[in-house]
């Protein structure tokens, strides 16, 4: 009997150790490719024919968006980043490219079948995870907010549920985020939770992230964000 619990906890170790060399690998593999579209799109940035800097401009806002609805991804810091870069004048379309990536993001994550997530964590050996999300599966939003509070301890975790809208502007806005999954991370892990209302959802990031790009666009990136060292 020994011998098994042993065993066990070795491979619990080993699991776990797996999952953070995964989540290591994603960050620096989004970092790598984002760092290399930033060098391309550097060389479009900066000609004298007025097209393509346009052009690069509007490709590094779509390449923005769709890194920005990848998990571990550091949404906040980016959207600065884009803004520091292209100006106040470009602030509502990085605005709505921040928009897009997280409801894009969210989307996938309705999509995403809660038994296929049960499977893979049960593939895993989280037994008790793979029989919550099992049991997930069945239920409606209003029965699986009862039994999500019915499961939460008191405290921070519970006020979150309760008030996950506000939670999740809340989240949007902190810096450091992609320790916890980033912007994209977030709006995935509130798409598969089934728990917000599509138009609310909408609503919540379409306020969530609008200071910074509304400051800027009105008083100028000098004005609001720091000036680079």
């Amino acid at each position: 009997m020994r011998n098994k619990d042993t065993g066990g906890a070795r491979m619990t170790g080993t699991g776990l150790a797996l999952r953070v060399a995964l989540v290591i690998a994603v960050i620096l593999g989004v970092n790598l490719i984002f760092g290399a579209a930033l060098r391309i799109l550097e060389l479009e940035l900066h000609p004298e024919d007025l097209a393509k800097i346009q052009r690069g401009v509007w490709v590094s806002l779509l390449i923005y968006a769709l890194v920005l609805a990848i998990p571990f991804v550091p949404g906040v810091e980016l959207g600065i980043a884009m803004l520091s870069m292209f100006g106040a004048s470009v602030a509502p379309y990085v605005y709505l490219s921040t928009v897009g990536g997280l409801t894009l993001s969210f989307l996938v994550g309705r999509l995403i079948p809660l038994r296929l997530l049960a499977r893979g964590a049960l593939a895993l050996r989280m037994k008790r995870a793979a029989g919550l999300l099992a049991r997930l599966e069945t239920l409606d939003r209003k029965d699986r907010l009862g039994m999500l509070l019915e499961r939460a301890p008191a405290g921070w975790a519970e006020w979150m549920i309760r008030n996950r809208y506000l939670a999740l502007a809340i989240l949007f806005n902190l810096p450091g985020t992609a320790l916890i999954g980033g912007g994209g991370g977030i709006a995935l892990v509130a798409g598969l939770s089934r728990l917000f209302h599509p138009a609310g959802y909408l609503l919540v990031v379409c306020l969530s992230v609008s200071p910074v790009p509304l400051l800027v666009y009105l008083f100028g990136v000098e004005n609001i964000l720091p000036a680079a060292p």
